[in-house]
């Protein structure tokens, strides 16, 4: 049955994006093999080496951080760099202007983007509309309520 579905879906191109079935189901993968990979705890920093061997002659598959000190340090450069008034200036302007800029592509775009968003074969999943969950218990029983 999962085949039938893949096969009736048509791809969906646009001038944004394509979509396609995958062409094997992800949910019916074979189960993956036994690891090679090694982990071991350094100065309470797990560190995970490819393999025995390379945990031998301590190479590991990601270089591990410095020491506390060093954070300290480099953490004590950047809020010096980020409290600096010209700093925050420029970052600031660069957001409004990314703000305006998404407002604008939200203005131009909207309508191609929700006929799209129509086009696609699975759209139940995309007509979902928001639900207010936001419940006060203490507004929906009173005492008498809960005495009964």
């Amino acid at each position: 049955e999962a085949q039938l579905a893949s096969e009736q879906c048509e791809p969906v191109v646009s001038a944004y994006s394509s979509f396609s079935p995958p062409p094997y189901d992800p949910f019916e993968a074979p189960p993956l093999g036994a690891s090679a990979h090694v982990c071991h705890w350094n100065n309470g920093i797990m560190v995970v080496y490819a393999s025995r061997s390379a945990l031998l002659r301590r190479q590991p598959l990601v270089r591990t951080p410095g020491s506390f000190a060093q954070f300290s340090r480099d953490l004590a450069a950047l809020m010096s760099t980020v409290e600096e008034p010209d700093v925050r200036t420029v970052c600031h302007r660069r957001l409004v202007m990314l703000s305006e800029r998404f407002s604008m592509h939200l203005l131009l775009n909207s309508e191609a983007e929700r006929q799209e968003q129509m086009a696609v074969p699975h759209r139940d999943f995309y007509n979902c509309r928001k639900i207010d969950t936001h419940v006060h218990h203490s507004s929906s029983m009173n005492q008498k309520h809960l005495l009964r």
